[in-house]
């Protein structure tokens, strides 16, 4: 690897965390106060966005980044990617479990009790949580070392190209919501001109619309408060 090649940069997978942190933080609170068939809904749609994501991250760092670290880091990885994969595999089997949960409740009489998807999502919060704090301090100082900045780049260019572009917009903006402008700015510096300057305009508002909706304000608790 020469000299002045760039590698990856741990606020990027900070600012992702942030937001599932966030955003899953808040679910089951969401649950419960969800009272009516429209509410349900609503927060049943919000859980399959937020999972899709989840599963896309997961699925990336499984197939592309823990083979390079492999690779390249040597034994003393081995036991730390076991133990991602190891966790990856239960919160999967969670999320499955959590997404039956929720489409039963969400298909059901809405003036059932919510106390089981709700007690379910708090469960996988707390793993989910444990999980990505292990992540951050095992396996991101890893990341620093043998991943470059290009590589992760094309990471996130696949999954880019693998979203709906209309949903660009609302995906930017719950990252920006809280997270750091400089990391931000570089994600939005791989995207095409013509469709950055569509996405920046729109980030910020289209979560805000969004955040009304499923949040009940524009300015939701953020993840440290939670």
């Amino acid at each position: 690897v020469a000299e002045d090649t760039q590698y990856f940069d741990r606020g990027e997978m900070e600012v992702v965390h942030t937001m599932f942190r966030r955003e899953f933080g808040h679910l089951p609170r969401l649950i419960r106060e969800a009272v009516d068939a429209e509410r349900i809904r609503i927060v049943a749609d919000h859980f399959t966005l937020i999972a899709d994501a989840l599963h896309h991250h997961h699925r990336a760092e499984d197939e592309l980044v823990w083979p390079l670290l492999k690779k390249r880091a040597g034994d003393c990885v081995e036991k730390r990617v076991q133990m991602m994969q190891a966790q990856h595999h239960e919160l999967e089997f969670d999320l499955e479990w959590l997404c039956t949960g929720i489409r039963n409740w969400a298909t059901n009489d809405p003036t059932l009790a919510s106390l089981e998807p709700a007690s379910e999502a708090s469960r996988f919060v707390e793993l989910l949580n444990e999980h990505m704090a292990a992540e951050e301090q095992l396996v991101v100082p890893l990341m620093e070392q043998h991943i470059t900045a290009a590589e992760w780049d094309a990471m996130v260019e696949r999954g880019a190209a693998a979203s709906d572009p209309a949903a660009l917009p609302l995906n930017l903006g719950m990252l920006l919501y809280e997270g750091d402008a400089e990391v931000v700015q570089r994600v939005l510096d791989r995207l095409p001109a013509d469709l950055r300057d569509t996405v920046c305009g729109d980030a910020a508002d289209s979560y805000a619309q969004y955040a009304q909706r499923v949040h009940g304000t524009t300015t939701p608790a953020r993840s440290a408060e939670l």
